[in-house]
């Protein structure tokens, strides 16, 4: 059976596990076959673009068709290392020039030595390009561990939002502070996040 698409033929040799010569995909006649089918119910060869007359290229699941949704949201990976995109669009000009943070009521007067502490963590526009350049690998990258130490990332932004109180907001900056230590289930989720990726999409049919 095709990964692909739920039809099977004698002469289907579309992709078998992502292995095989290309197939007459005229055969399967995909367009008429799921014509009436609600677009939630459709299998996803149906929805792909797939057409005879483009080329198969090589994807983390096997062979798919050239412009298909597959090439880049499951583009072939020969390590779990980043692959560039070779097109990809401009990143918006940050600080937005627009946007101004409302005034604040915040009375807190930092000491000499916290005052230091926020200076080393500032950064400038130029230097964060080029930290998300070097830390792409994110969890796998040892400089990513270090300047994630003592900031506020996504992951704990949740957290400061919700913050109430003196003794909450400082239990949290202890946890900041300190760091998380990475337990034997954490390191096996992260281990395995891309072969679970993969598994996901093959049981639910997505890409």
């Amino acid at each position: 059976m095709c990964r692909l698409c739920p039809l099977s033929t004698p002469t289907a040799k579309y992709t078998l596990q992502g292995v095989g010569d290309p197939l007459d995909i005229s055969l399967l006649q995909i367009g008429d076959t799921y014509e009436d089918f609600d677009i939630t119910e459709k299998p996803l060869a149906a929805t792909m673009s797939i057409s005879d007359e483009k080329t198969l290229v090589e994807t983390a699941f096997g062979l798919a068709q050239k412009e298909n949704v597959l090439l880049y949201q499951q583009p072939i990976l020969p390590t779990k290392s980043v692959k560039m995109h070779q097109d990809p669009p401009p990143n918006p000009p940050l600080p937005l020039g627009e946007y101004r943070l409302a005034p604040t009521e915040c009375v807190h007067v930092c000491t000499e030595e916290e005052h230091f502490h926020l200076q080393s963590l500032m950064v400038t526009l130029d230097m964060a390009y080029k930290i998300e350049a070097a830390t792409r690998e994110q969890a796998a990258n040892r400089e990513w561990h270090q300047l994630c130490r003592h900031r506020i990332t996504s992951s704990r932004f949740r957290e400061v939002c919700f913050v109430r109180g003196v003794s909450s907001a400082e239990a949290l900056a202890e946890r900041i502070l300190t760091g998380t230590r990475q337990t034997a289930e954490m390191r096996r989720g992260a281990d395995m996040e891309f072969e679970a990726a993969m598994e996901y999409c093959r049981m639910k049919n997505v890409n």
